[in-house]
């Protein structure tokens, strides 16, 4: 993939250092270089790419396809040197190109809410901001939580009160997209298999349900993918949780859930300094 002197090519485990020094010039606490090996080795259509200009690299990002259909753009970055010169929205271009040919019909990826500037590049080729996000990775201390006094996992009786709360607590244009860990941050589109019974809890209330709870096993630990309801229930459902961490062995629990959720979560007693917050943003066809 070429145009004009920007080329685009998929990278070489020799390319390691100078995607390095790249993610540095832009931050110098990147999460690229401990991702990068995995990337590189990536089979079609997934794989990391950087992206030359006159021989020097400017920039490279990591596609990733979840379902049929559906692409997720990473660890997107220029240059420095090489922003406010149009470059970005071209290489922008350059990757739903890339991703609609190998058979993309929806992309999704995540950008920080402060990084304004990103936000206006994937805007002109298309994506819409769904709103924002609040993702802790890999949290390993959790403090002791209160007794559970209301809170428990459901059964195949709950299925209908599990339907009618998640109706009447939508999201909008969020509801349906869970931010989930793999490889850095994805973006996957909910589906029924994530709400299976086993990974849900709830909270009763004397006309119905008043909290409701998603949870998913990962590798390494456990990822709350959902939570809503009313402080009082979210306090008792993760209490829940970090009692099944405990009785399960987990050593990590990852949170992603839409940034309206963060406080429900004060229970937990987290640092929000530790939180990746960042826009959803969606193209489809």
């Amino acid at each position: 993939m070429s145009t004009g002197t920007l080329h685009v090519r998929r990278a070489t485990p020799a390319d390691r250092e100078a995607v390095i020094a790249l993610s540095r010039a832009v931050s110098a606490h990147d999460f690229i270089e401990y991702g990068f090996d995995d990337w590189v080795a990536y089979a079609e259509p997934d794989g990391f790419f950087v992206a030359e200009q006159d021989g020097r690299m400017i920039g490279c990002y990591c596609l990733e396809f979840h379902a049929e259909g559906q692409a997720y753009f990473f660890a997107m970055r220029i240059h420095p040197g090489a922003q406010g010169k149009g470059i970005g929205t071209e290489f922008c271009r350059l990757q739903v190109e890339q991703a609609r040919a190998a058979g993309a019909r929806e992309i999704y990826l995540l950008s920080v809410l402060e990084n304004l500037r990103a936000h206006r590049t994937v805007e002109k080729n298309g994506f819409v901001n769904c709103g924002a996000w609040l993702v802790y990775d890999e949290l390993k201390q959790i403090p002791p939580q209160p007794p559970v006094e209301r809170a428990r996992w459901a059964t195949v009786d709950d299925g209908p009160a599990i339907e009618r709360f998640r109706r009447a607590r939508s999201n909008g244009l969020l509801d349906g997209v869970i931010a989930s860990r793999h490889s850095g941050w994805a973006v996957v589109t909910e589906g029924p298999e994530d709400w299976e019974i086993p990974k849900i809890a709830l909270v009763d209330g004397e006309t119905g349900l008043v909290g409701l709870m998603l949870v998913s096993t990962t590798e390494t630990g456990l990822l709350l993918r959902w939570l809503d309801g009313t402080p009082e229930a979210a306090a008792d459902l993760l209490a829940l949780l970090v009692r099944r961490m405990a009785g399960e062995g987990h050593a990590e629990l990852g949170l992603s859930l839409p940034l309206s959720a963060e406080p429900l979560l004060v229970p937990l007693g987290l640092d929000p300094a530790e939180a990746f917050r960042a826009y959803v943003f969606h193209w489809t066809e």
